[in-house]
């Protein structure tokens, strides 16, 4: 397993690469939770690169994800080929039923553009607020990233 150290990553991608046995699992998951404690929200985990990563491993993303809410920051998977099928992570996520809790983009670009169109919703939902309040409307400002492939109209 290589990961790409948290210094060479200032736009909040952690790469990860190759193989994760289970003896790694450890060390993955202080790697990904200090880069959620260091990084900028959103984190990027591009895990293209992951030739082997067994069910065992997933605990290390669960912990790091729960880090991640806890600060208020979200992290995002990247795993697989715009139009092709998800990577060997995205398989895992998908097997363990976490793919809901954790969300998974093709590819960088579609997650950034995402993760910006929800973040502009919930900015717009907190603007709104109040009046909404008002109404009698009551609508959730979190970001909802659970299904990354539903359609986002800004």
């Amino acid at each position: 397993m290589n990961i790409t150290p948290l210094d060479s990553s200032p736009d909040a991608l952690f790469t990860m690469t190759g193989g994760v046995g289970a003896d790694e699992v450890p060390a993955l998951r202080r790697a990904l939770v200090s880069a959620v404690e260091r990084m900028p929200s959103p984190v990027i985990v591009d895990a293209r690169g992951v030739t082997a990563f067994p069910d065992a491993a997933m605990e290390a993303l669960v912990v790091a994800r729960s880090r991640a809410k806890f600060l208020r920051k979200v992290l995002v998977v990247v795993d697989g080929e715009p139009g092709g099928d998800g990577g060997i992570v995205h398989a895992a996520l998908v097997r363990t039923g976490l793919v809901f809790r954790i969300p998974v983009f093709a590819d960088e670009e579609t997650a950034r553009a995402v993760l910006a169109a929800e973040v502009s919703r919930r900015e717009h939902l907190s603007l709104a607020a109040p009046r909404a309040e008002a109404d009698g409307h009551h609508e959730s400002a979190e970001l909802n990233l659970a299904n990354p492939h539903r359609r986002v109209v800004a």
